[in-house]
């Protein structure tokens, strides 16, 4: 393998956006996080607690067999990358994506040419991007809501220490309105407990500065992004 690039983000910080936007640039996309997650990690998790290999949509619940695979190999998804790249052929290559300081710490150890993209944006942000994109991934099953919308937010663990939960009642006009806001959150601050963008930055922030470059997607425009992205490819290109 000659480079990879690795994006570095969470849910609706512009990842599959930014990505989509770039020009010619030489390197292939690997499956994403979801698919490997899809093909290597639920699988073999559900093989080790005794469950049908059946498909996994509920966000609650991919993360929970995540973090047991997380429990099992610390290294998490880039083991899982490991595994499927084990006997594929060199290139330069992107994926997408890493999250975490542990994550991002197992994909420097582990790939020599490794090189990072961190895209980020406010929990505003994110909820608004997420409410609005309507994919049916950012679902959670089998979910009930009290009737008291405020009092339903509350009870959702960390969601007071990143959000303004009037300000987020405020954008329930409707039942539905209010299930998809619900939703949304839980999978914000679920997420938000497992991978966290502050120390993962701060591990980025002690590399060398050309391996890594940081947009905050809310500030600039995709063409912008798009712009920052290539050239910042341009100068690892150009390093070698």
């Amino acid at each position: 393998m000659n480079k990879i690039i690795f994006i570095v983000g969470l849910t609706a910080v512009g990842k599959t956006t930014s990505i989509a936007a770039l020009k010619n640039n030489n390197y292939k996309l690997l499956p994403n996080r979801r698919e490997l997650t899809d093909l290597i990690i639920i699988p073999e998790i559900q093989e080790d607690l005794g469950q049908n290999k059946i498909s996994i949509k509920d966000r609650l619940e991919r993360f929970k067999l995540t973090a047991k695979y997380r429990q099992k190999y610390p290294q998490a998804i880039v083991y899982a990358l490991q595994s499927y790249l084990k006997d594929k052929p060199k290139g330069n290559y992107f994926f997408d994506n890493i999250r975490g300081a542990n994550e991002l710490k197992a994909a420097k150890n582990s790939f020599v040419n490794s090189y990072f993209i961190f895209l980020d944006a406010p929990f505003a942000i994110r909820l608004q991007r997420l409410i609005g994109r309507n994919d049916s991934f950012d679902s959670i099953q089998n979910s009930e809501f009290d009737s008291n919308f405020i009092k339903a937010l509350k009870g959702i663990k960390n969601a007071d220490k990143i959000f303004d939960l009037k300000t987020i009642a405020k954008l329930g006009q409707d039942i539905k309105e209010q299930e998809k806001i619900i939703a949304t959150v839980k999978i914000i601050a679920t997420e938000n407990e497992y991978y966290n963008s502050k120390t993962a930055k701060e591990y980025l922030d002690s590399l060398e500065k050309d391996s890594y470059i940081y947009i905050d997607t809310s500030e600039n425009s995709i063409l912008e992004v798009s712009k920052k992205i290539e050239g910042f490819i341009d100068g690892i290109n150009n390093k070698n």
